[in-house]
Parts: C-alpha cells; structure tokens; sequence
C-alpha cells in the first residue's frame, strides 16, 4: 500500500505520558513493556518501547551516585567567628550551615540523607556543603580602619 510502501510499517508519531522514578541517572533505560513497534503476527506480542534518560545538569548541585555536592558561599567573618549559612537544597528545603569557628575553605559540611533516593533501595544519598570564602571586594573607610586595627592582633599577624 502507499502508506507503508510494501513494508508493512507504518511510521507514526504518538505523545505518551511516563513516570519518571525519582533518583534516575543519566543514561539509564526505562521500558515501556508493548510501548514499541506492533507484532507483525498478531499472535505476538508488541515490541517494548526503550526510553534512555538525560538528566540536566543543576547550576549549583552536582551529582556523584547518590550524592549531592554545593559550594556554600560563607562570608569571612562568619568563617572566622563561626555562625550559621542558610541555603536551599536541590529538593526545595530550606537548610542551615552550621559554620564552625575558624573555618577554612574546601572543608565540608555532610548532611545525612539530604541527597537524592536510589532508585533500587529508596534510601537518600547524603549532601556535602564544601565551603568557599567569600571576601568583600569593597571596604568603606570605617570598615578599613576595624580591618587594618585588627590585623595589629596577635592572631592575625603575619
């Protein structure tokens, strides 16, 4: 016939609705089972229909297995008196950064079970907050005088 010039197939476009598991990872396949191509025979069964996932990526989260890492910007003084950074995981919850005193940049913060779910087990992943300093780019001049009298302390000389 015209519409599958002597194959037997015909191509047609078709919109479905999936679930896509929570936890997925870029690169897994999903079957849809009989989602596929129609048995020729129809004492067969339909063809299954083969979904490969591309996960995007996140601007701040980055995904290792289950894993969650962000880069928490911490300000200086918060870094040097301790204190606390709130910020928001990749699932919407708002979380706070216990900052401990003398804080360094590239030291982690781990929160249990704040990563994403694995898709065999169920059980979350945990998130690593890595620090990064933030240091003002500009002073005024009170803020310059505090600095530079500050910087005549014993534990901050040089």
């Amino acid at each position: 016939c015209r519409r599958c010039s002597g194959t037997g197939f015909e191509t047609e476009t078709k919109t479905i609705s999936i679930n896509i598991p929570k936890g997925v990872a870029d690169g897994m396949a999903l079957t849809i089972v009989g989602g596929g191509n129609e048995a020729q025979d129809s004492r067969a069964m339909n063809g299954d229909l083969q979904i490969v996932v591309e996960v995007k990526e996140d601007e701040k989260f980055t995904r290792y297995g289950d894993n969650l890492v962000y880069q928490l910007n911490v300000p200086v003084l918060t870094a040097i008196l301790g204190g606390k950074v709130p910020f928001v995981s990749l699932d919407g919850k708002n979380l706070k950064a216990k900052i401990p005193q003398g804080a360094e940049s590239g030291e982690r913060i781990i929160f249990t079970g704040h990563g994403l779910p694995n898709i065999n087990s169920g059980e979350y992943g945990d998130l690593y907050a890595i620090l990064n300093l933030v240091v003002p780019k500009k002073l005024n001049k009170k803020e310059k005088e505090l600095l530079k009298e500050l910087k005549k302390q014993e534990h901050f000389k040089q």
